[in-house]
């Protein structure tokens, strides 16, 4: 328990860094806090210090076994001077969790995840690797490993096929397709913007659907797709209350023609099924 407690105040000191107010402890509370709520919080700390260009504060929400890694404040420099911001919207996707314990009763939790993030008509990919626990070394917890991609290098990486996120601990930096392609989030994932088809009615496509479900007739009917990936089909819907929205056109399966379902989405989630095969 010794451990635990000292753990989570280290964990509330690299929160509480980049200038946020006295956090209680009991918020880190493995009783009271999940996983998702501390992976949240962090986001927020390093989204709001990454668009001060706080260096310090970035620095300090590291696990202390990071910090002292040589070359750390330089990647930091280079992360900061690569994404200026602001920050106008972030997601949050892909919580993946894990702990163990030896014989002795020695516990280690942490959790990973990513948060796309827009600044401007720019999108980045954001991997976060968080220890909130380790009983063994309590220096350890903090951020372990951040991995930031532009969007171009995270599209072209996720489809190499041959890609892996890096497993050393620090700052891993991927800028070199920075400018390829109109790479935008749908629904929390990437997607290459091709064509310029202006967005549609939601309502004319609703009363194409009540009689049609084909494909290649939809396409006909309302042009060609703004971006594809396998057999989902994204077109520009309207602005909705200011926020992004598209509309995913998934087949039946790649190369078929028959329609499966469509739905309404924003940049980072789903927000409603306009039409589903029954």
């Amino acid at each position: 328990m010794r451990n635990l407690k000292k753990s989570l105040a280290l964990l509330a000191a690299v929160l509480c860094l980049g200038g946020c107010g006295p956090m209680r402890l009991g918020q880190l509370n493995m009783e009271t806090a999940t996983e998702e709520k501390l992976a949240r919080e962090m986001s927020d700390r390093f989204t709001a210090a990454l668009d001060a260009g706080d260096i310090a504060a970035l620095k300090g929400m590291f696990s202390v076994n990071v910090q002292n890694i040589e070359g750390l404040d330089e990647q930091l420099q280079r992360l900061t001077e690569f994404y200026a911001g602001p920050t106008d919207a972030v997601g949050f996707d892909n919580v993946k969790s894990s702990s163990g314990s030896n014989d002795h009763g020695v516990k280690t939790a942490s959790v990973r995840y990513e948060i796309p993030l827009r600044s401007g008509d720019d999108y980045y990919w954001c991997y976060i690797d968080l220890t909130y626990r380790d009983d063994a070394d309590p220096d350890n917890v903090g951020i372990n490993r951040l991995i930031f991609f532009s969007g171009g290098d995270y599209r072209f990486l996720r489809n190499s096929g041959d890609f892996t996120y890096p497993a050393e601990p620090g700052v891993h930096l991927y800028f070199d397709r920075r400018d390829e392609g109109d790479i935008r989030c749908v629904d929390g994932s990437d997607y290459l913007f091709e064509n310029q088809t202006p967005p549609l009615d939601e309502a004319e496509v609703k009363a194409f659907l009540d009689g049609n479900r084909s494909l290649a007739a939809f396409k006909a009917g309302f042009g060609e797709p703004n971006a594809v990936d396998g057999r989902e089909f994204v077109y520009l819907l309207p602005d909705e209350d200011g926020e992004y929205r598209y509309l995913v056109v998934v087949a039946e399966s790649d190369n078929a023609d028959a329609i499966r379902s469509v739905r309404v989405v924003g940049e980072f989630d789903r927000v409603r099924v306009l039409w589903n095969i029954e």
